[in-house]
């Protein structure tokens, strides 16, 4: 749950006065988003896990991948996210959501690659 408040502060964060996301669906947000992160949890086991979150946004693969199954399986969780949101947040709303999920992957992609200069 703390998880999900992080994520919800992030996008309070990055919206416009125009855009504001009141209280009450905040709340709806978390809600639904709790939801859908149990089923993703139970879901992990399938891929035997290796996926994690980044800056609580977005699943991205945290260990080797050599058929790429926890790579489509991260997808498809973002996707699952976002599907989610959807059914709370405005369109522009959404977008900033979406773009903080990108954002998020980007910073473990670049995170990945430093770490990988290093050896």
């Amino acid at each position: 749950m703390l998880a999900l408040r992080a994520r919800e502060a992030e996008l309070r964060d990055r919206l416009p006065d125009s855009a504001r996301l009141s209280d009450a669906k905040a709340e709806e947000l978390v809600r639904a988003l709790v939801e859908e992160s149990e089923l993703i949890t139970r879901d992990m086991r399938r891929v035997q896990y290796g996926v994690g979150t980044s800056n609580y946004m977005a699943y991205v693969v945290m260990d080797a991948d050599p058929d790429g199954a926890k790579a489509a399986a991260a997808e498809d969780y973002n996707r699952r996210l976002r599907e989610t949101a959807a059914g709370v947040l405005s369109s522009e709303q959404l977008a900033i959501f979406a773009q903080a999920q990108d954002d998020a992957i980007e910073q473990h992609r670049t995170f990945q690659q430093l770490g990988q200069g290093n050896h």
